[in-house]
């Protein structure tokens, strides 16, 4: 299954979590290449984090 992703404004864009369309997440364009490898990184390592709501913490 396709994602149907928006356009973004100018100053973001999207970036992959998994394969070169799977899990998107939305990031600033005006990081640097090695920036961006390195939040992508953070972000895998952390995805099952990732949407938990405050009350999922208590």
């Amino acid at each position: 299954m396709k994602l149907e992703l928006k356009t973004l404004p100018s100053h973001l864009k999207y970036a992959f979590l998994e394969g070169d369309d799977t899990k998107p997440v939305i990031i600033s364009s005006s990081l640097s290449l090695q920036e961006e490898k390195e939040l992508i990184e953070v972000l895998k390592v952390n995805k099952e984090a990732i949407g938990w709501a405050l009350s999922d913490l208590k």
